[in-house]
């Protein structure tokens, strides 16, 4: 259920007495919030500062009231200065150009609490961080115990940082008391936090240790109906998949990554045009997790569809020769070789090598003579980016001995960028001539790249497969 946020927080005012940290209180909640619970940047309204006034106040109600659903959710925080005037039994919020003492430049509880009423949204909280901002509650009714069945029944709610009093703005450059506690509860949950257990949770720690009493409840006669709203914790998308059947279930599990990264990546870019330091460096640190279990899952899967051996008799097929007992034999002997290293038998070792490099010859003047066949197999339609690494792979390690790190790596990457975007491709998240140019360069480099790791694994000569390798990973890493 989509949770849509109205962040108002004002420490520069045009004509009040400034206040410290109720932008950056306001900043941590829903770092906190679009961290851990179920709330997205792209669904929150900031109105900071000069940005606070009362026609953008009232502007940002009004398009909440217009692009109401009843199956969505609204908080609206305020974090500022109030008032209260007890000849009137009223509380005001202070907008940025407001002027003191004058309450017609303040706005209302009232006129706030009015749009909560005819609000339709599933689920309405107003959390309020300001003097006086307890005045709010002439409509509502007692807390009443939290259920998660609850979530399903509309509600009213609101949340203050006092009773009809003056509350703590806190140190500068901290928090005040109310966001502290704040903080400390949302980010140490657990799990879904329904709005009375949080209310409850505050008023505790607030009491015990300042002057000021928060409230939290019900506003009884403003359209509320018995439910409660919910800190839901964000579901995992990406999930861990059984070994038994990972192979029928990663394909779908890799969309979910490719979209959980592009979702991220969004993130990201609102971020930084929004010059927010702080979440821009969560969500590039979440980014590194995210691609780094995509680049995981790709190498799993590819390696599942190479133990098909449907590869191996290609192999076989294109070459004109069984060389399933050579691989046999190829194998047996690297093993012995090893025990012979381990026990330190370097002797026998060293004679067992030269076995395995007589089959391993023999194998590449095999490769040799079909090798341009081969290479015409690769990098030719976009459903064989799989089945092409596994014949790669396979080749790899039919036909090379001792292959260096980076020559692994460089393979790898090559595949594991081409799937990326062809799976962006197919999820509609870049277009078909963006994969295009980016399949023609991987048809260029995969037929490139093999036919010199053969040549110059013949000739026992790495130095211009390296340099091709690192000017590879270091286009790779541009992108």
């Amino acid at each position: 259920m989509k949770n849509n946020v109205i962040a108002i927080a004002i420490d520069k005012y045009q004509n009040v007495t400034r206040l410290n940290n109720c932008t950056s209180d306001l900043n941590k909640i829903l770092d906190i919030l679009i961290t851990k619970y179920d709330f997205e940047e792209e669904n929150i309204v900031k109105l900071y500062d000069e940005n606070a006034t009362t026609e953008n106040i009232f502007d940002a109600l009004e398009d909440s009231f217009a692009k109401q659903n009843s199956g969505e959710n609204l908080v609206i925080f305020f974090s500022g200065h109030g008032d209260f005037d007890d000849k009137l039994d009223l509380g005001y919020f202070i907008p940025f150009e407001a002027e003191l003492y004058k309450k017609n430049t303040y706005i209302p509880n009232t006129s706030v609490l009015n749009y909560i009423k005819a609000f339709e949204y599933r689920h309405v909280v107003l959390i309020s961080d300001s003097c006086f901002s307890g005045s709010i509650f002439s409509y509502s009714r007692k807390t009443r115990n939290s259920h998660e069945r609850l979530y399903e029944i509309p509600s009213k709610w609101a949340v203050s940082s006092g009773r009809i009093e003056e509350v703590d703005d806190g140190i500068p450059g901290e928090n005040s008391p109310f966001t502290q506690s704040l903080i400390a509860i949302l980010s140490s949950g657990t799990h879904n936090i329904s709005i009375s257990e949080l209310t409850n949770q505050v008023v505790k720690d607030v009491a015990d240790k300042y002057e000021q009493i928060p409230r939290g409840a019900a506003l009884q006669n403003l359209g509320d109906k018995g439910g409660e709203f919910f800190f839901k914790i964000k579901t995992k998308k990406i999930t861990k998949v059984q070994d038994k059947d990972f192979d029928s279930k990663l394909p779908s599990t890799l969309n979910e990554i490719i979209l959980e990264y592009f979702n991220f990546q969004e993130k990201l870019e609102i971020a930084e045009n929004n010059n927010n330091s702080a979440t821009s460096r969560r969500l590039i640190e979440e980014l590194k997790y995210i691609k780094k279990s995509l680049d995981r899952d790709m190498i799993r899967y590819f390696e599942l569809e190479k133990s098909d051996s449907k590869f191996l008799d290609e192999i076989n097929s294109t070459l004109g020769v069984n060389i399933k007992n050579d691989l046999n034999e190829l194998k047996s002997y690297r093993i012995k070789k090893q025990e012979k290293v381990r026990v330190q038998d370097y002797l026998e070792a060293r004679r067992l090598k030269d076995v395995e490099e007589s089959i391993q010859e023999k194998l590449t003047k095999l490769f040799n003579k079909k090798k341009t066949n081969f290479i015409h197999k690769l990098g030719n339609s976009e459903e064989n980016i799989v089945s092409d690494y596994a014949l790669v792979s396979l080749l790899k390690d039919i036909f090379s001995t001792g292959l260096s790190y980076s020559k692994n790596i460089v393979i790898e990457d090559i595949f594991k960028d081409i799937f990326f975007y062809k799976l962006a491709k197919d999820l509609g998240k870049i277009t078909k001539y963006r994969f295009e140019e980016h399949f023609e360069e991987y048809s260029r480099n995969i037929k490139n790249i093999f036919d010199k790791e053969i040549a110059i694994e013949n000739n026992n000569e790495n130095i211009m497969y390296e340099e091709f390798a690192r000017n590879y990973v270091s286009e790779f890493r541009k992108k």
